[in-house]
């Protein structure tokens, strides 16, 4: 499972889609109640937990209309049924959809942290960044010293 720091940035409908075209169904938020549709229910409201900050109410109203107490129901049930036979397919669609958002995730992660490191960077060696501007502003007033003098000849 995901740290909770990670998840941000994930919009819930993405999370949906992206469950619906991993287990090549048009639409899961139906009032079906297929084991199959229910458990690809369970696997939206856990990632949607993990990735995201959205209430329990906002993760249900993207999935049909539920309310928070049924969130809180596929969330346990997931767990439950995580390790059960039937749900291996979900397990699966779960783990495929769980890698693209990590994924995303970890670039936009990645992006920060070299930025980060940049300015800390900098700010650690401001001595030494002073000092090589100073040489570059020296040797560029000996370049236009030396043009000059090509000049008058």
């Amino acid at each position: 499972m995901k740290n909770a720091e990670q998840n941000k940035n994930v919009e819930l409908e993405g999370i949906l889609c992206l469950v619906s075209i991993f287990s090549r169904h048009k639409d899961i938020s139906v009032t079906e109640r297929s084991d199959k549709i229910c458990f690809l229910r369970y696997v939206y409201m856990k990632l949607s937990r993990e990735y995201t900050k959205y209430s329990l109410c906002e993760i249900g109203s993207v999935c049909g209309q539920r309310n928070h107490a049924t969130v809180m129901n596929g969330l346990k049930q997931f767990d439950v049924l995580y390790n059960h036979p039937k749900f291996k397919f979900a397990k699966k669609v779960y783990f495929s959809v769980s890698d693209v958002l990590g994924e995303r995730l970890s670039i936009q992660k990645k992006e920060i942290n070299y930025k980060e490191i940049f300015f800390e960077y900098v700010k650690n060696h401001k001595e030494q960044t002073e000092k090589l501007q100073l040489k570059a502003d020296f040797f560029e007033k000996i370049l236009r010293l030396y043009n000059q003098e090509d000049l008058i000849r």
